[in-house]
């Protein structure tokens, strides 16, 4: 019995030491896909991802993708690998990472380094990269409504307007709703992110007759849209109201605006000048001038991302003086060479792109001269981790003035956990707003329809 027992232990030590060889000579290998989560701030974490390989040589490659920020197969300058430590070299832009090699070659401890920057990245072994975010608010084909192309025309600007019309199948005399975008270059869907698509399709599918359009120059619009302003982009909503007060299907006397961001100051604008407008919906609300907003987005998104006071404090000076550069009546010529000798390391291409009409009219018009003559009903309405229109600034604007002027129907309201698209949001920084799958929290879609329904009856 006793030698039995004896010859079982000899065994499984023996077993336990062939298993250990086995580990101990196991080839290190990195060649794979790596993924890590790195925390930048407090507020941004960011997916870092390294696929190694190796040529028909021998010699290591790496590419470097950083999800959150849709950066994919960014070469590495080199990769250096020898016994279970790792480097990857990005030269250029002063991008390093360092990292130790699990025994089981499923794990790297590392750091990633960047300028002066250094933080923790571990990264595990995985089969794939993250994929592109399904959005599975985004409308489906066939859908329960008309759909028309149609195109409006703005006769000062010699602008065509082309957009997209829904309208309920059944029923007569509808209701409408035109959609107003934020700046940039928008199409009628707001393609990217398709915020102007679902709004069409949710509020269609409640009985609304929607137009949607693509900005002037932008898309399948004519017009000039690197001279135009936001003046000029609410000419051109005045004439798409106009359009649809001429359509049989619609009701003329049941019209009204949902606009975002930059688009709430032009829903607001032209409000202050029509006087029959059964409504307007600030979404992501403008209650101060463009150049306050780029101020208070600078310190809020700076403050997120972890950047030190002093430097917050030394930007928000440098935008304070530029802007009272361009707000001067001197030529552009000599606004561009004051910028330039004051800020010799900003290019020329910023620099040109605010001495464009539309940059100088932005940061000196203020929404709350044309908000304080608009007499119809308002819905306000910002996310509370807006950082593009932050609410603490914004929206306590916009109540003051309507409350001052005796508006009897509007509502100011915060939204919780909502960022400036008004998605549910970690941060609210606009690094998230691609990564969400939502495109417009379902709350938020119904406070809308709940609150624009009665005023219609």
């Amino acid at each position: 019995m006793k030698k039995v027992n004896v010859w079982i232990l000899i065994s499984i030590l023996s077993l336990f030491a062939s298993i250990q060889d086995a580990q101990a000579n196991t080839p290190k290998e990195i060649t794979g896909i790596w993924l890590g989560t790195m925390k930048v701030s407090e507020a941004v974490e960011l997916q870092i991802g390294y696929i190694v390989s190796r040529t028909e040589n021998g010699i290591l490659t790496a590419t470097m993708n950083i999800i959150e920020q849709k950066a994919f197969d960014i070469p590495m300058d080199s990769v250096s690998f020898s016994q279970d430590s790792i480097q990857i070299l990005f030269t250029a832009a002063g991008i390093s990472y360092s990292g130790i090699l699990d025994a089981d070659n499923q794990l790297i401890q590392g750091y990633y380094e960047q300028g002066e920057a250094k933080f923790e990245l571990i990264l595990h072994s995985v089969d794939e990269l993250p994929g592109e975010v399904v959005r599975t608010q985004t409308p489906q084909r066939p859908f329960p409504y008309i759909e028309k192309e149609v195109v409006f025309h703005n006769k000062e600007a010699q602008a065509d307007l082309a957009g997209t019309l829904t309208i309920p199948y059944s029923g007569e005399n509808f209701p409408a709703i035109i959609l107003v975008h934020g700046s940039g270059h928008t199409d009628r869907n707001e393609t990217k992110m398709g915020h102007f698509m679902l709004l069409a399709d949710y509020f269609t599918r409640n009985g609304f007759a929607v137009l949607r359009y693509d900005k002037r120059g932008v898309g399948n619009s004519t017009g000039n849209y690197d001279e135009a302003t936001t003046i000029d982009f609410a000419h051109d909503v005045k004439a798409g109201i106009n359009y649809l007060k001429c359509r049989k299907e619609i009701d003329n006397t049941k019209i009204g605006i949902i606009g975002h961001s930059e688009g709430t100051l032009i829903a607001t604008i032209v409000a202050s000048e029509m006087d029959k407008l059964s409504f307007i919906v600030l979404l992501g609300v403008m209650g101060s001038n463009g150049g306050e907003i780029r101020l208070q987005q600078t310190e809020m998104i700076s403050k997120l991302n972890g950047v030190p006071e002093d430097e917050i404090s030394k930007e928000l000076k440098q935008i304070n003086e530029y802007h009272a550069i361009l707000r001067t009546d001197d030529i552009s010529d000599n606004k561009f060479k004051t910028i330039k000798e004051l800020y010799p390391n900003m290019s020329d291409g910023m620099i040109s792109y605010m001495l464009k009409p539309w940059y100088l009219n932005f940061i000196s018009i203020e929404p709350l001269d044309y908000l304080k003559n608009v007499s119809c009903p308002v819905l306000a309405l910002t996310g509370s981790k807006d950082v593009q229109c932050p609410p603490e600034h914004n929206l306590p604007l916009v109540k003051k003035v309507l409350e001052n002027v005796g508006n009897k129907n509007f509502m100011v309201k915060s939204l919780p956990g909502l960022n400036h698209l008004l998605q549910t949001s970690k941060s609210g920084l606009p690094i998230e707003y691609e990564n969400i799958a939502e495109i417009i929290a379902p709350s938020a879609l119904d406070l809308m329809l709940d609150w624009i329904t009665p005023i219609l009856n």
